[in-house]
């Protein structure tokens, strides 16, 4: 049982491995294997060779690729960069130092061993360095951290990990694990630039396990976010995603979301880590996999390449981090790049991408033609003083507002309507030169209305400034009068409007499928409006139809979706 438009894989790591063979419990892990493999189609196996300064035994890795052939598994190799725990706290994830010349020959002899067993393997997501040693800050001198180690690990990757693995084997592929933590790859040496074209492939994590009560928080749309992002880095190469089942005990929805969001982006394959845990005590996990990957696979076909509002993060980049996720929980499809999209029509600026350097000529250039550019607050503050008031005349101050109570939409000189979210939130004010920019959305408060939303322009251009509150998650709580019109915006290209309770992801695809994802505890109601009055919508799940109703010349879609559940659906002329 394998699926026909993705692969699909498990990876086992070391400590996993020699527990195995240590017990000999081979017959024990064969049962495993086969009960897996009847519950989930599972393709291949990345076996990992090293990790902790520990390696598995030729002998033992030779067993365990017999045994996957056995069931009609294939198999690859896994390393992992980690060295020996010292029990320090200082140690944190003890991975090696690469400025250490002893490091490094570990590292020739741990990527030459894989390289002679296996002709592909994966490096896990600990090919990072923390190191402050007496050797990394002589060889820092006048660089930030980020710069020294990006240039570091670049070396090392080129003239060690590379060169080494082919010296022994000239066919092996060297395939580099990038972390779910994205925004912050270069603090830790990740030169996602240049390492997504020295490596023979690239892999993306895309763990969002539980994003409320796990230290990193990730929203549950980072999955499919970091996904296109590396796949717009190096289109056709990235891989596939990883995920794990860590902390998604408390609700299986957590697995199969990740599961979910990852192939939604069109992955070539979907990995679990690790085969360890699940028999371990995620085994309850793997048959809610198994329709996962039944599920997409039958749906792949009907979907056409992901499309979405281009939205530019440079390489190097950090600032709002992780605001992406938190914005896709709201209904905008976002598409990522590392590239200035300069033919989008629709442009979409976080502060990360204040970063670049030429950001301000870039902006003017874009805005020449007729665009639509939307900056969060956050970006205009990062470019205070760096040339962007001479495209806005929009200034972000260190007061604060807190508010419930909402106006949205012009209506003579008042609002078109007013809305109420359950509770205050807070915001940046923002100051603005009257008439010169529009406030479109207003918090109100006794006497005085402060921006959420302002409109300018610039050239033949529109551009937006969206204040973005200091707590991200207040986004969803936010009207959905609120959130209809700020979605309505971004959405304006596709020629479609989309409205429901937050949170909920809409994903996009080029042949006129969208799918949208309800990730609220409960029922929730929504409507497609959509610019075309001769059309119908097909659910792909069950091939029905849903009619619509004429609303002011639009065709406007109503129904329910169920908690955490998604429609597919696609937009048929008459």
């Amino acid at each position: 049982m394998n699926t026909m438009n993705f692969s699909t894989a498990i990876f086992f790591n070391e400590p996993e491995i020699n527990y195995i063979s240590q017990h000999n419990l081979w017959d024990f892990l064969d049962e495993k294997l086969n009960w897996i493999t009847a519950h989930a189609p599972i393709a291949k196996i990345y076996l990992e060779t090293h990790r902790g300064g520990k390696y598995v035994s030729k002998e033992t890795l030779i067993r365990m690729k017999d045994l996957c052939k056995k069931n009609n598994i294939e198999t690859a190799g896994g390393i992992t960069l980690t060295t020996t725990p010292t029990n320090h706290d200082s140690d944190l994830f003890t991975t090696y130092c690469y400025s250490n010349p002893k490091d490094l020959e570990d590292i020739k002899a741990i990527v030459r061993y894989t390289a002679e067993l296996f002709d592909s393997y994966v490096i896990d997501d600990f090919f990072f360095t923390h190191c402050k040693c007496e050797l990394c800050i002589k060889g820092k001198k006048d660089l930030s951290w980020a710069e020294y180690r990006t240039q570091l690990l670049k070396k090392v990757s080129e003239e060690v990990v590379i060169k080494e693995s082919k010296a022994v084997n000239p066919n092996v592929q060297v395939i580099i694990k990038y972390p779910n933590w994205y925004d912050e790859y270069q603090q830790s040496g990740y030169n996602l630039e240049m390492g997504s074209t020295l490596f023979d492939g690239i892999y993306t994590g895309t763990e969002t396990r539980d994003p409320l009560h796990t230290q990193q928080n990730l929203q549950r749309y980072s999955s499919y976010f970091t996904m296109r992002y590396l796949e717009n880095t190096r289109p056709n190469g990235n891989m596939g995603g990883w995920f794990d089942t860590l902390d998604c005990s408390y609700n299986l929805n957590s697995v199969a979301e990740q599961a979910y969001l990852t192939l939604l982006s069109k992955a070539k394959e979907a990995t679990i880590y690790s085969l360890g845990t699940l028999i371990r005590e995620d085994l309850i996990s793997v048959p809610v996999l198994g329709y996962v990957f039944e599920h997409v696979d039958r749906l792949m076909p009907m979907l056409g390449s992901p499309i979405g509002v281009a939205t530019y993060k440079p390489f190097h980049s950090s600032s709002e981090n992780y605001l992406h996720g938190s914005l896709g929980m709201l209904g905008i499809p976002l598409e990522p790049t590392p590239y200035f999209p300069m033919e989008a029509n629709t442009l979409f600026l976080t502060a990360s991408a204040a970063c670049d350097k030429h950001i301000i000529s870039k902006l003017k250039d874009y805005l020449k033609g007729k665009h639509t550019l939307i900056l969060t607050s956050g970006f205009v503050k990062a470019m205070a003083q760096k040339g962007l008031d001479e495209l806005i005349d929009i200034k972000v101050t260190d007061s604060k507002i807190s508010s419930n109570h909402f106006g949205v939409g012009w209506y003579s000189c008042a609002y078109n309507h007013y809305a109420t979210s359950p509770e205050p939130i807070t915001f940046p004010i923002l100051e603005f030169a009257t008439n010169d920019t529009q406030n479109t959305i207003a918090a109100l408060t006794n006497n005085k209305s402060y921006p959420i939303l302002l409109q300018t322009n610039y050239h033949n251009s529109q551009v937006y400034v969206l204040n973005i509150p200091d707590e991200y998650g207040s986004l969803e709580k936010l009207p959905q009068d609120v959130l209809n019109y700020i979605r309505k915006l971004c959405l304006k290209d596709f020629k479609l409007e989309v409205n429901g309770p937050a949170p909920f992801s809409v994903f996009l695809y080029d042949n006129e499928t969208i799918i949208l994802y309800n990730f609220t505890d409960h029922v929730g109601e929504y409507s497609l409006i959509i610019d075309n009055n001769c059309c119908k919508l097909q659910d792909l799940d069950s091939n029905s139809f849903i009619t619509g109703d004429m609303v002011n010349s639009k065709n406007t879609f109503n129904f329910k979706i169920n908690s955490h559940r998604f429609k597919v659906l696609k937009i048929v002329s008459n």
